[in-house]
């Protein structure tokens, strides 16, 4: 029995499309100028930006949208087609009511930016110069149908189902590629989830290692987020991942950004525990992991 048929019920197919108007134009008159001025053709093409940087109605859109592309991403594993992830049943629901609350979000901001496109044109008049042109904007019609959110699943292929009316030799044929391409798009995406683990802990252990390396709070957040997404992604219940997940929360994930960077003792403990993690990793995927060694601060050796 392949794979694909044991995890077809437990996996979906997703797609986000999120579409914001560009707000750029590209402009011949200002190419043909360029061009006449180099004594050049075809080096570029001249693109006008129709708002103005501190166009904050319209930065509020752009956010909403990268927020939910991020979501998205997060939710789903790679699948081998551009646009569409593998959503694990496990996170429907809640990837779905992240779509919805981004909706929510981005409708009353798209009627906020059109309702302030006059002033901001103002502005861009003045920014623009000579190359502002009325005609390069759209109107507030054709505006509206240039933002949207779309969502939506279809099932995961399952070979079994497939009922075409052909030869009986020809469907079984199609039936077994089917199968094959399945069972490979659930390996990439198993191995996309083994990536996304390593990267975290490869990334905590490199920081932690070097005594003075400054990081961020997000070094802890994106690893607990990792950790606390994992056993939804993981929907083919792989055990190896689960346990080595288990090993990052209980040496990893327990730690506070302030107390990584105050405590030295716990800094290098820390690095350590990445650092046998990300190997211990490593061998079960199959690659060599970088060289990282624990460094000693300085401060440490005066006081010694």
């Amino acid at each position: 029995m392949s794979e694909s048929k044991n995890v077809s019920s437990r996996v979906m197919l997703a797609m986000l499309n999120i579409s914001v108007w560009s707000a750029r134009k590209f402009d011949n008159k200002a190419t043909f100028e360029i061009e006449q001025n180099h004594s050049t053709k075809d080096i570029g093409r001249f693109n006008k930006k129709l708002l103005p940087e501190n166009a904050a109605s319209y930065k509020k859109i752009q956010e909403i949208a990268s927020q939910l592309r991020t979501l998205f991403y997060a939710k789903t594993l790679k699948y081998g087609q551009d646009g569409i992830g593998l959503l694990p049943a496990a996170l429907y629901m809640e990837l779905a009511e992240d779509v919805r609350t981004a909706r929510a979000k981005f409708i009353p901001a798209v009627d906020e930016f059109i309702e302030d496109l006059d002033n901001l044109k103002r502005e861009a008049k003045v920014l623009l110069n000579g190359l502002f042109l009325e005609s390069d904007y759209p109107t507030r019609e054709m505006l509206l149908q240039k933002f949207n959110i779309g969502f939506k699943v279809l099932p995961f292929p399952d070979a079994e189902k497939f009922g075409v009316e052909l030869p009986g030799e020809v469907v079984e044929d199609i039936k077994e590629s089917i199968a094959m391409q399945m069972d490979e798009a659930t390996s990439n995406a198993m191995t996309d989830l083994w990536y996304r683990l390593y990267g975290v802990v490869t990334h905590m252990a490199d920081k932690l290692a070097k005594p003075n390396a400054i990081f961020r709070d997000s070094l802890v957040e994106n690893l607990r987020d990792m950790c606390d997404l994992l056993p939804q992604l993981n929907f083919v219940g792989d055990e190896n991942l689960t346990q080595l997940c288990d090993q990052v929360k209980e040496k990893l994930y327990v730690h506070e950004a302030d107390s990584l960077r105050s405590n030295d003792t716990t800094r290098a403990d820390a690095a350590k525990d990445a650092i046998e993690i990300q190997q211990m990793m490593a061998a079960f995927m199959g690659i060599t992991p970088p060289e990282v060694m624990v460094e000693t601060n300085p401060q440490q050796l005066l006081i010694a």
